[in-house]
């Protein structure tokens, strides 16, 4: 009997095939925890949705204009100034806006889920006048787009970048969280 023990041309290149597939997935997600570990880099949300608002100056506010731009957004429910339940956060926000609004580079937008009446008075409540921090008025049909970006959290923040991207995804409940969203905004512009 004469049995030809060897591995066969074909064996062989599956097997390579195999190692360069099992080293590939292996560096691709250890880029991806080291990433997560960094707050940046392969890590991402999605893209923002477009959106065209009223915004508190009386004015519409288009996704458009925050084109190539570095910008904070965050939702508020129309139960939370009612039962003044958010005070806290939204608070975290101004000391935020306070902390970055000498950065041309970056908008700060409040996403508010409720009528006029309720955006005023988070405007006179809580935000101070400034270009660099729009508040906007958003129909009950499309605020759920909004809670997204945030997993259904008011207190949460999210960043997004110059194409659009969300980076990040923070707990304005923390005031850790709250230093780790300035940090790193700063990486992005």
């Amino acid at each position: 009997m004469t049995g030809n023990r060897g591995i066969t041309k074909d064996t062989q290149v599956a097997l390579m095939w195999f190692i360069g597939i099992l080293i590939g997935g292996f560096i691709g997600i250890s880029i991806i925890f080291r990433d997560m570990n960094n707050g940046f880099g392969t890590v991402t949300f999605g893209p923002t949705n477009d959106f065209n608002y009223m915004s508190d100056s009386g004015e519409l506010f288009s996704s458009e204009k925050l084109s190539g731009k570095v910008w904070i957004g965050h939702g508020v429910n129309s139960d939370c100034i009612q039962e003044n339940e958010c005070k806290s956060y939204i608070n975290m926000y101004a000391s935020i806006h306070e902390a970055l609004k000498d950065n041309e580079d970056i908008t700060m937008i409040s996403f508010i889920n409720g009528d006029k009446e309720m955006l005023d008075k988070i405007k006179s409540k809580y935000t101070q006048k400034s270009e660099k921090w729009k508040i906007l008025l958003t129909p009950k049909s499309d605020h759920f787009n909004i809670q997204n970006y945030q997993s259904r959290q008011d207190e949460n923040a999210f960043i997004v970048d110059q194409n659009g991207i969300i980076r990040g995804i923070y707990n304005m409940s923390f005031i850790n969280e709250a230093k780790k969203l300035i940090k790193d905004i700063k990486k992005l512009i």
